[in-house]
Parts: structure tokens; sequence; C-alpha cells
């Protein structure tokens, strides 16, 4: 997968498949594209970063990559922020699903939180809300989804903080039209209605 740092500060490279799944980041900054761009610099080189944590979801190819940011928003980008989960400042970055093995094989059902610092830092996190009496919520295992932000001006009340829609894809190796929905509130998952 690959995003930008909601503050435009580095281009990312996430995962993907290299003699099995792979869950490895890979960082630019933004500002070597525009050197590029004006030709003061020759090579443009995504430096390997370590991520910290012990809550990454599995190693998998076909996830859903979701930064909590909303860009459309009127006056400017709309930013999740979350100081339970992350610091003020730090872009955060949903990585859900995929397969665990070759062949388009083996859904997930793994998520986790990226999140960047503006330094470049990153790490793994879990919200603690999203534990209840030791078990993860989790979305139904699925690979080749959309995931989607959506900010909290744009839920009604049952969402106060926004949500993540999760959707489509494999599951169970069929293509699929459900969907699940991340409350960031409570970040617990639910089945939604497809009408």
């Amino acid at each position: 997968g690959d995003f930008a740092t909601d503050d435009g500060t580095f281009v990312c490279l996430f995962g993907g498949w290299g003699f099995g799944p792979q869950d490895d980041l890979h960082m630019m900054p933004v500002r070597h594209l525009r050197q590029a761009f004006a030709g003061t610099q020759q090579k443009l080189l995504f430096n390997p970063s370590n991520i910290a944590g012990d809550m990454s979801p599995l190693p998998a190819y076909g996830q859903a990559f979701t930064a909590l940011v909303d860009d459309g928003a009127e006056g400017g980008p709309v930013k999740f922020e979350d100081e339970q989960v992350a610091p003020p400042g730090c872009t955060l970055v949903l990585v859900s699903g995929g397969h665990l093995s070759g062949g388009y094989r083996r859904e997930s059902r793994s998520w986790a939180l990226l999140v960047i610092a503006p330094t470049g830092a990153a790490s793994w996190v879990i919200p603690p809300a999203a534990w209840n009496e030791g078990t993860l919520s989790r979305p139904q295992p699925r690979a080749w989804h959309q995931a989607v932000y959506v900010a909290a001006q744009f839920c009604g009340p049952e969402f106060p903080k926004g949500c993540v829609i999760s959707m489509g894809g494999n599951v169970n190796q069929n293509p699929s039209n459900t969907i699940d929905i991340l409350d960031l509130a409570s970040w617990t998952w639910a089945p939604g209605m497809v009408t």
C-alpha cells in the first residue's frame, strides 16, 4: 500500500509480497520529490523505517490502508486525533485485512493503527478500548477491500468521533459486497447493512 502523511512530510510504502507477505515500511521525505522535480536531486530513495510496538497486524498482502484524514472537508483537512491512541500531530493509518498466504487464500481479520509522528518515527497501536475482557474487536476476514474514513461531521450521533467503513473485496475466497464499520469512539467493529 502507499500513502502520504497528512502533513505532507513523507510518502510511505508499506507491505506487499516479496518471498511471502511483507509488513515493512519505507518512507521518503516529500522534499526529495520536490528536489527531483526541480532537477536538484538525482535519485529518489525510499528508506526502510523501523516500526516500534508489538501490536502489528499479521503480515499480509491485499490489505487496506486508510489515513484517518478527510482532505475534502470545507476549510481544510480534518484529521482524526485521539490522545489515548497517539500524541497530537501524528498521522494515524488504519491497516486492515489482507491475505495471509499465497494463492489469494486465508483472508485476515487482523488490524492495527500505524502511528507516524511528524519526525517520521512509526509505531503500531491497538487502542485499549478495542479490547473487551481480553478479546479484540475484529471485522470479518477480508482482502483486496476498500476502507474509507468518514469524519464525525458527516456521521450521525451513532458515530460521534466518526467511523471507518470497510467494504467489498474477497471474503472466503469470493467477491463480496458486505461491509464492516469501525466506530472510532468505541474502537469496535460491527457488520453494516447493505441496502
